[in-house]
């Protein structure tokens, strides 16, 4: 979408033209200061307020406010902000096409109804997202008819269906009963801000139908097709817009209910031709009630459809998680098997042991040539044996009993105790990196000293 400038220069703008249209002008959004001090003569000619210029700085997404003066005339203005969604239907499902592109660094700048960074790396496209958005401004100035000027409306940054819908009232020449009620152009505004947030909502539930099919036709033929088709981030992009489309929705329906009360309560139509404004303004708040019933159905099957893909991906992980814990189990099984067969030749191996090392030597009697006695003698060394291998076992005994206690006794008891735990464990080093980092620091000591 593109923003048109200032098409006539101001000395025509100013002019006295005949026709009430003719006081109709588009400009650009404003985006930031330098925008207002470039139109500060307009500004000044038409006596738009402060506020005015600050609201659409800050780009708000609902405001309304109206300044009377003693000589009759009094002025009304408003911002509109809603989520714009450009859909890519050229593919085998539309798809929401970003066309703007964001860099990582530096603010965002908004020039003729393009953004744009200073500098910075470019972010990567994300699927279904779109970062561009619809502004506008107006402003109504409504005069006394005897000072000679009459009705002026500037719309800063006019979307599309709004242009369309005042330039449909200008075709049709009803300029009578916008002298009669002024208020009448805000009703046409209204109109077109209705008709760009409902094609941008159905544009939503065209792109968010394919997706829904898909997802459920893949979640029933298993989690391999399902992990295919799922898009995360396409899912909460959509969830994203929703939400953003929500709060136009919104805002459009207290700027109705605020229009409708400054009609009630300004004294500007005493034959009571307001009637008709009343009845219209009703209508579209009808219809924006109707869109934000269709808009929370789609906002509910986006979240929905969000939440099956996490349970069933949850669900895979639980299956993965199970069959993991069943190898487990069948690898503990094998270990009891290897550990029986040790304990069944654990004492053969031990005697074994024994009788094959220093602790025994054999000797072999011969009283004659027929007959011959093998004797087995312990040595020295048996007795030594146990003399240090029984203390030992006792002491290594003490030791596992002591750190098992010690274990026990430092054991977190509360949350706070665990986070502080685990804190400490982030942050303390290794013992071999303290042990490499004290040898390389006592190595480049005595380098340092042998050099000097």
């Amino acid at each position: 979408m593109s923003w048109s400038d200032i098409v006539d220069p101001y000395s025509e703008f100013q002019s006295g033209l005949s026709d009430p249209w003719q006081t109709l002008r588009f400009l650009r959004p404003l985006d930031s200061y330098m925008d207002i001090w470039e139109l500060s003569e307009i500004f000044e000619t038409f006596d738009i307020p402060r506020a005015f210029a600050i609201e659409s700085v800050h780009h708000v997404a609902h405001s309304f406010g109206t300044q009377s003066h003693r000589d009759g005339s009094f002025c009304a203005w408003f911002h509109f902000l809603c989520k714009n969604i450009d859909v890519n239907f050229s593919g085998t499902s539309p798809r929401i096409e970003n066309r703007v592109r964001l860099t990582s660094t530096s603010p965002k700048l908004f020039r003729n109804g393009n953004w744009s960074r200073k500098s910075g790396s470019e972010i990567k496209d994300l699927p279904q997202a779109d970062f561009s958005w619809l502004r506008s401004g107006f402003f109504l100035k409504v005069e006394p008819v005897d000072r000679g000027k009459g009705i002026t409306l500037i719309c800063f940054g006019a979307t599309p269906h709004v242009r369309k819908s005042l330039e449909m009232w200008i075709e049709s020449k009803q300029w009578d009963s916008i002298h009669e009620t002024p208020l009448s152009l805000l009703d046409l505004v209204v109109e077109g801000m209705f008709r760009e947030v409902d094609t941008t909502i159905w544009k939503m539930g065209h792109v968010f139908g394919p997706m829904e099919t898909s997802i459920l036709q893949a979640a029933s033929a298993g989690f391999p097709a399902l992990e295919q088709e799922v898009e995360f981030i396409g899912l909460h992009n959509c969830l994203k817009h929703t939400i953003y489309l929500t709060e136009s929705v919104d805002a459009c329906l207290a700027l109705i209910d605020r229009i409708k009360s400054f009609a009630q309560t300004t004294v500007i139509d005493p034959r009571g031709t307001s009637s008709p404004l009343l009845a219209s303004l009703s209508h579209w708040r009808t219809l924006f009630t109707s869109t934000s019933l269709r808009l929370s159905s789609l906002h509910r099957r986006v979240e929905n459809l969000t939440g099956l893909c996490f349970n069933l991906v949850t669900q895979q992980d639980s299956m993965i998680l199970r069959h993991e814990s069943q190898t487990m189990r069948q690898d503990a099984t094998a270990m009891k098997v290897l550990a029986s067969i040790t304990v069944l030749f654990l004492p053969t191996m031990a005697l074994a042991s024994i009788l094959g090392s220093q602790l025994f030597v054999t000797t072999l009697n011969n009283e004659d040539d027929k007959t011959s006695d093998l004797e087995v003698r312990a040595t020295p060394l048996f007795n030594v044996l146990w003399m240090f291998s029984i203390p030992m076992t006792i002491l290594v005994i003490m030791l596992a009993a002591a750190w098992s206690w010690y274990s026990h006794a430092n054991y977190p008891k509360t949350s706070a105790q665990m986070k502080e735990r685990l804190e400490n464990a982030q942050t303390a080093l290794p013992c071999w990196v303290l042990i490499l980092k004290n040898a390389f620091e006592l190595l480049y000591a005595r380098a340092t000293r042998g050099g000097s």
